[in-house]
């Protein structure tokens, strides 16, 4: 008989497979070696695309992060012609991806407990249109993380962000501009603390 650990990481490729499977007849596109610790909420709106990579981890559970998280995955597309692209090796707990308009996420970004990756306000900034629910003066931009990025816990990234390949953003961040390569960000409005010597 294996131990917990071994029968824990059994049962999360056991449930990565299935769920794989279902996201299939959802029209999600996903990589194999789908590792899932809790089952997370994928949702594609009709005419929409997601494209999960391989060997992605999703955590929805206390047991696949320590710091404790306050909710499952969310990955989600909003409106017809929303793209979301998560690539091989992309590691996330209890984050939320949600996507109006396009978020790409390249290989090997890890996104902390409880982050927040959007693409658009999803609300009008003018009162009038809120109250009337009119959403065509809604701003959406394209948000972009770059191979090896590393969200830490509780980081937003707003819309209309990129964030260059390898920079790494401290905790309870809020990313509101784009961001180089190569750096240590932090701070609401995030900003440049350090570069990093690799």
């Amino acid at each position: 008989m294996g131990t917990p650990q071994n029968l824990r990481k059994s049962l999360a490729k056991a449930m990565g497979l299935l769920y794989r499977l279902y996201l299939s007849r959802l029209g999600v596109e996903c990589g194999d070696r789908l590792l899932l610790i809790g089952i997370p909420f994928i949702h594609a709106r009709a005419g929409s695309s997601i494209k999960i990579g391989s060997g992605v981890r999703m955590a929805s559970s206390e047991l696949g992060n320590a710091v404790g998280l306050n909710h499952r995955c969310i990955v989600r597309t909003i409106a017809q012609k929303a793209i979301i692209a998560i690539g091989d090796g992309v590691q996330m707990s209890g984050a939320t991806i949600l996507a109006r308009e396009q978020i790409t996420i390249e290989k090997n970004v890890f996104i902390g407990a409880n982050c927040t990756v959007v693409d658009s306000d999803f609300h009008p900034l003018d009162p009038g249109d809120r109250v009337s629910m009119r959403n065509n003066s809604v701003l959406s931009a394209p948000v972009h993380l770059e191979e090896n990025v590393w969200l830490g816990m509780n980081v937003i990234v707003l819309k209309g962000v990129t964030i260059g390949r390898n920079t790494v953003v401290g905790a309870g961040s809020v990313v509101t501009r784009s961001l180089p390569p190569n750096i240590i960000a932090g701070g609401n409005p995030a900003k440049i603390i350090r570069t990093l010597e690799l």
